[in-house]
């Protein structure tokens, strides 16, 4: 994943993460975690993605999930 903040910007642009998706790269300034002190974007790159799951995750599996196991 390091290499990938180390590529040109026009390569990482064609990963750029859409308006409705949560996966994919950010640019230096596109996002603001904390608009109300800061009104510029976050100096910082980020790239997003999520795990392949092997099957589909139900809300009901997860609220029966023990951490004790």
């Amino acid at each position: 994943m390091k290499k990938f903040f180390t590529l040109p910007h026009e390569d990482k642009a064609r990963y750029t993460k859409g308006v409705m998706s949560n996966v994919g790269w950010n640019d230096i300034a596109r996002e603001n975690l904390n608009p109300e002190k800061r009104k510029a974007g976050d100096f910082k790159e980020t790239y997003n993605y999520q795990p392949i799951m092997e099957k589909e995750v139900r809300i009901t599996e997860l609220q029966n999930y023990n951490t004790d196991n």
